[in-house]
């Protein structure tokens, strides 16, 4: 018996076949199939893919499989093993962590914009809820009566004396200017301006009080009146009812 090589070139060609037509039957290169036939297994790669290659080789020419392998004795030695190379199918997903790494941080932070944005919205809306409530009053308020401008007046200040009225002697009571006190009953918006500039504009709380001493005008307005009480140059004054919004100015 001759060789594997010699034995599977004859075997071919009794099948009549070309080393073209056995690479496209078998799907093994025709420089394989040469070494195989002429015998060189140095052109041949690892032991496992040489026994496999004899084999698929012996069965599509009609020889027993088996047997051509148990034939086989490479001349040199091999590696017992191929190690695989694991570059190609891991390539794809080293491309493809970063993307998703992005996708998910990209997410996250447009997720927490987004909240942040809402949260913004939000209390700018309340703030115009609280503003429209004090600024969209009734058109009576904005005209003061008269026991809230008339009767604080320079209260020490008689009718104009004739020539001959001797000078009054100054009230121990008399107070420069407008003096406004107030106290918070009940949680209320309270703004106020001092000779028409804003001294005060923020929600006050029970129990609170404040002072406020203009030249000329002292300007006081609340979202409800029943929760003020009010002072003026030593005089209480009632500005209105429980739940009732209020604008009220004194002055000189």
């Amino acid at each position: 018996m001759g060789s594997i090589g010699e034995t599977l070139r004859q075997a071919r060609i009794d099948k009549g076949v070309s080393l073209l037509d056995a690479e496209r039957s078998t799907h093994i290169r025709r420089r394989y199939l040469e070494a195989l036939e002429s015998d060189d297994f140095g052109a041949l790669p690892a032991l496992v893919y040489t026994r496999g290659f004899i084999r698929t080789y012996a069965e599509y020419l009609g020889l027993s499989p088996q047997g051509m392998v148990d034939q086989f004795q490479p001349a040199r030695s091999r590696e017992p093993v191929p190690r695989l190379r694991a570059t190609m199918p891991g390539a794809p997903r080293q491309r493809q962590m970063p993307v998703r790494w992005i996708a998910v941080v990209g997410g996250a932070v447009l997720l927490l914009a987004l909240l942040l944005y809402l949260r913004a919205q939000y209390n700018g809306f309340q703030d115009s809820l609280v503003h429209a409530h004090v600024t969209q009053l009734p058109s009576r308020v904005n005209q003061p009566t008269a026991a809230a401008t008339g009767a604080f007046v320079t209260p020490s200040i008689s009718t104009a004396p004739s020539p001959t009225t001797a000078e009054p002697s100054p009230s121990p009571t008399a107070i420069a200017g407008v003096l406004v006190e107030v106290k918070i009953t009940g949680d209320t918006w309270t703004e106020v301006w001092v000779d028409d500039q804003p001294q005060l504009a923020e929600s006050l709380s029970a129990g609170d009080s404040k002072t406020f001493h203009g030249d000329r005008s002292v300007r006081l307005r609340v979202a409800d009146a029943g929760a003020v009480t009010v002072t003026v140059n030593g005089e209480p004054q009632s500005l209105g009812s429980s739940g009732q919004a209020v604008d009220a100015t004194w002055s000189l």
